[in-house]
């Protein structure tokens, strides 16, 4: 057993080995085709030259200067811009403060008539527990009740 694990080992190796040289073998070719074509040497994604760094940065004024006489304008005419100075410091902010709570006020109820709008208590519990007596329609009202109820975080 030791033996089969060992030469399967080395015969990884080799297989490592061989893709290795040949890798290596096509990577030649292809320089040798580039060569022939002219094409040069590189990373074909990359610029040939690296930019110059940054000019070293002139005076603004004078970058005024210059733009301003491109556009025609004299400087007697238009005066340079001039940086504008801090905005005054305003108070500090009084920390918020949540406004205390207040119950709503209950509304008043008239006195309860019966009316064919609004169905009667024995009527309706009776409708209710009719309703409820399949498994289908207990499921179905849990789920409504899911839905309609309350969030779970107040319960």
């Amino acid at each position: 057993m030791e033996q089969l694990v060992i030469l399967v080992i080395i015969g990884l190796i080799s297989l490592v080995n061989w893709l290795m040289q040949r890798s290596a073998e096509l990577r030649e070719q292809r320089k040798h085709e580039r060569s022939l074509q002219g094409i040069p040497e590189g990373n074909p994604f990359q610029p040939a030259e690296e930019p110059s760094p940054n000019p070293p940065r002139k005076d603004p004024a004078e970058e005024m200067r210059k733009l301003m006489e491109a556009l025609g304008v004299s400087l007697e005419e238009a005066p340079l811009p001039q940086r504008p100075s801090p905005p005054p410091e305003l108070p500090p902010i009084p920390a918020f403060q949540p406004p205390p709570k207040q119950k709503p006020p209950t509304p008043k109820r008239p006195a309860q008539r019966s009316s064919p709008l609004q169905p009667q208590h024995h009527l309706s519990s009776r409708i209710v527990s009719e309703t409820l007596r399949s498994r289908d329609s207990v499921r179905q009202a849990i789920v409504i009740r899911e839905i309609l109820g309350p969030p779970k975080a107040f319960q």
